[in-house]
């Protein structure tokens, strides 16, 4: 299961980030789906799993084309709904010649997830292993969707991107809790840059409630902490082209792998597939499927086992 953000994202490359006032014109445009849970939905079914992907889109183009498209992923699509006073979310996304972006996202539809949308989806939710979860909803659906997660014993994993208000009782009862350093700062007012601070803010992440925690550091791997255990998880050195979506192609590969592996394997794993993904540009067309993993492992010499 995976619950969040669905939009349709809109792609400009240019040469260099403009300054404040000033105009640039892209190199090249495109437009893809996209969204947090959208990628992560992507990304479990390539990896071979089976996903539903549960969110709010607008009645209009490109909600039509974003289900056609989750759709011939082989993603469930029961539990999206659609509301007719709003458009589907969108994100306009900036990506720089050295392959770094910026995004600014407008949430739409995806503001309008409710209490029903989500009991509706525990009918399906029952039966799964995991769930993927992103917070861009109304706060009083977060917590609900937690709670209830929690009671039917599914594991829970966080990716809390961007950070939003959830208070820290409700916090605890996910099972992995995913940020990045900029996210782990905002949580624990600690400055993250490397494995050291990484270290310093997982452990006081642990202190606050959360007993497994990932903290993400780009072409640096990640940081893990696990119950009373913390260690670095090495990324491999490629080439980057376009590092947008990376972060969701962790956590989506990271969900999957969990479904057969401990923590620990499946951040290993997953650190691999999302350093794949940041060799193409664009987020859905550069999450790798499975076989493209195998291949790419096998042929750098570090075997997928």
């Amino acid at each position: 299961m995976v619950y969040g953000t669905i939009n349709m994202d809109l792609y400009a490359f240019i040469n260099r980030m403009p300054y404040e006032g000033e105009t640039l014109a892209s190199n090249q445009y495109f437009e893809s789906p996209g969204g947090k849970a959208l990628n992560q939905a992507v990304t479990v079914a390539r990896m071979g799993k089976s996903v539903s992907l549960i969110g709010k889109i607008g009645r209009d183009a490109y909600g039509a084309e974003i289900i056609e498209k989750l759709i011939s992923e082989g993603i469930r699509v029961d539990h999206i709904s659609t509301n007719s006073n709003t458009h589907t979310g969108n994100s306009f996304v900036l990506i720089d010649g050295q392959g770094n972006n910026t995004i600014i996202t407008n949430l739409g539809a995806n503001q309008c997830l409710s209490i029903k949308d989500v009991n509706d989806s525990l009918t399906v939710a029952k039966n799964a292993s995991v769930a993927l979860i992103q917070l861009e909803m109304p706060s009083n659906v977060r917590k609900h969707l937690i709670r209830q997660l929690n009671k039917l014993g599914i594991k829970i994993v966080l990716n809390l991107a961007p950070i939003v208000e959830l208070p820290i009782k409700i916090r605890r009862l996910v099972d992995i809790l995913i940020v990045n350093e900029i996210e782990a700062e905002q949580l624990t007012g600690t400055i993250v840059h490397d494995s050291n601070t990484a270290e310093k803010a997982a452990n006081i992440l642990g202190e606050q409630g959360n007993q497994n925690v990932v903290i993400t550091l780009g072409s640096n791997g990640a940081v893990v902490k696990e119950d009373n255990s913390v260690y670095v998880v090495d990324a491999p050195k490629v080439k980057v082209v376009d590092s947008t979506g990376a972060g969701d192609c962790f956590c989506g590969s990271l969900g999957s792998f969990l479904l057969e592996n401990d923590i620990k394997t499946a951040v290993e794993k997953a650190v691999k597939v999302a350093a794949l993904s940041v060799t193409k540009s664009g987020t859905l067309y550069s999450i790798p499927s499975q076989r493209e993993v195998y291949t790419y492992l096998n042929e750098k010499g570090r075997l997928f086992k």
